[in-house]
């Protein structure tokens, strides 16, 4: 792609928008424009829009089609997120987060996983699933889930997610419920994957050495066991029920299209659906 950056970069005044800018990245081209709009297009993104565009040594000069899906494509755009931290509690650089381009979430197409770098899958169909952290049954949590909408009763009806930011809930209680908010950082909970196979401790969210940026969070009551890990039986459903409150207020309902793919950073969100009839979605998890 260093050809194609230098393409882009030879023909700057002869696009309606200039460009400021082209640079290649490991996996991706970044395009800024002369009117402070910047993008990354990732390669396996320009490879899979082959059918939807000119030849590629075209496409590195039709910088309208860049501009276009830098706007309107989730996937390439890299558009600063909105920042639910308070003064007390932000989100940290994490592995999944660098994966994700520091966002919680993108959609894209769906292209070949590298089957190596797959932890394990399973799938979720027509039954509504609750929101949750996946997986943590595992002592090492997946970082990221890789959701593939497989299909739906039509091409033309979207599969139902329902997304909460966990780091926005807790940032959100520790204004509204902060003995609550502290009590949960001291208590942790176990998780078991139903067959007694794997069984793991997890504290609901971890923060750094000084105290202000919370590391990660964990969360599922589906997995969640019935072994007591705390004395204070009384307080921990009080600010469990508190904590769940709140993340129903911040709860968001994505939709994703049979083809396309939704990938989350799995120790910052509780990812969950309603129930749809005829939906498929395969889930895959990366560590």
């Amino acid at each position: 792609m260093n050809t194609a950056a230098k393409i882009i970069s030879s023909t700057l005044k002869q696009q309606s928008h200039l460009l400021r800018s082209a640079k290649t990245l490991k996996k991706s081209l970044e395009i800024e424009w002369a009117d402070g709009l910047k993008a990354e297009f990732p390669y396996c993104w320009l490879r899979d829009v082959s059918t939807k565009r000119p030849a590629l040594v075209h496409l590195d000069v039709n910088t309208p089609f860049l501009r276009d899906n830098a706007i309107h494509n989730p996937s390439t755009s890299s558009a600063d997120t909105v920042d639910h931290s308070n003064d007390a509690i932000q989100a940290p650089t994490s592995a999944a987060q660098k994966i994700l381009q520091g966002k919680l979430f993108l959609s894209t197409h769906q292209t070949s996983i590298t089957p190596s770098l797959i932890m394990g899958q399973c799938e979720w169909n027509s039954s509504a699933q609750e929101p949750g952290t996946l997986w943590p049954h595992y002592e090492t949590i997946p970082s990221v889930c890789v959701v593939d909408a497989l299909s739906t009763s039509s091409t033309m009806i979207p599969a139902e997610l329902t997304l909460i930011d966990t780091f926005e809930v807790l940032a959100k209680m520790s204004k509204e419920h902060p003995k609550e908010f502290k009590f949960l950082q001291k208590c942790k909970l176990e998780y078991s994957d139903g067959g007694g196979l794997f069984r793991a401790l997890h504290p609901i969210y971890d923060l750094n050495s000084t105290g202000t940026q919370i590391i990660s969070a964990t969360f599922n009551n589906t997995s969640r066991s019935s072994a007591i890990t705390t004395p204070c039986l009384e307080t921990i459903y009080i600010s469990l029920q508190k904590f769940g409150r709140v993340s129903a207020e911040c709860s968001k309902t994505l939709t994703l299209f049979p083809g396309r793919r939704l990938i989350v950073d799995n120790r910052r969100a509780m990812l969950g659906c309603p129930a749809q009839a005829y939906r498929h979605l395969l889930l895959r998890f990366l560590n």
